[in-house]
């Protein structure tokens, strides 16, 4: 997070994070983490750094209350409540989490984005 402090480009103060592998789909697959900033463009990016782009998705989108931990009731209702009955199915087996500035892990009232990439 010290790194992303200092980019020049980054477009706002929010947090972002994409796990993928991670859903019944991808039992194959190793879940793997990514920690993330938004950025307006990928110039003047140092280049050890992981460039992550989402183009063109459809997202459904819904908010999660708590601490992060616990994200797995509300993707639980999400993947097999709401996705059976919506007409959709999830799309490269990705998770996009957005924290707001000033997200705080240990409050029980704050909350985050919790979104799934769905075609």
């Amino acid at each position: 997070m010290p790194l992303a402090q200092s980019l020049a480009a980054r477009k706002d103060l929010k947090r972002y994070a994409i796990i993928t592998g991670d859903l019944p789909e991808g039992k194959e697959q190793m879940a793997e983490y990514y920690a993330l900033v938004a950025v307006e463009s990928f110039e003047n990016i140092p280049e050890d750094l992981l460039r992550y782009e989402i183009t063109h998705s459809k997202l459904v989108r819904c908010t999660h209350q708590g601490p992060p931990q616990t994200i797995g009731a509300t993707a639980a209702k999400l993947i097999f409540e709401w996705l059976p009955t919506s007409g959709y199915s999830i799309s490269q087996n990705a998770e996009l989490f957005i924290y707001p500035e000033g997200y705080d892990r240990n409050n029980p009232q704050s909350h985050f984005d919790y979104l799934l990439f769905v075609k």
